[in-house]
């Protein structure tokens, strides 16, 4: 990666807020983008569709709400597979 790339990923603040909806069209391609505010990085905003499983995802969504209050929630069970990776 140069420096036109990260440049590139670079975004203030402010023009985030204003054009939210364009940088989510640009997310897929670019990949991440990094929030700044008065010139500093405070967030990155990353694509999660290659972050995550979503057929694994949404199973355990199906899976906690059929267990809703016998077994846990969601939460705890996304946290005990992180510990298990």
């Amino acid at each position: 990666m140069n420096i036109a790339d990260v440049a590139n990923q670079m975004i203030p603040l402010t023009y985030f807020r204003r054009n939210a909806g364009v940088v989510f069209d640009k997310l897929s391609t670019i990949g991440q983008f990094i929030i700044l505010r008065d010139g500093l990085p405070i967030a990155t905003l990353n694509s999660i569709s290659s972050a995550i499983d979503w057929d694994d995802f949404m199973e355990k969504v199906r899976i906690s709400r059929s267990f809703k209050g016998k077994r846990g929630n969601l939460s705890a069970m996304i946290a005990k597979d992180r510990q298990n990776h």
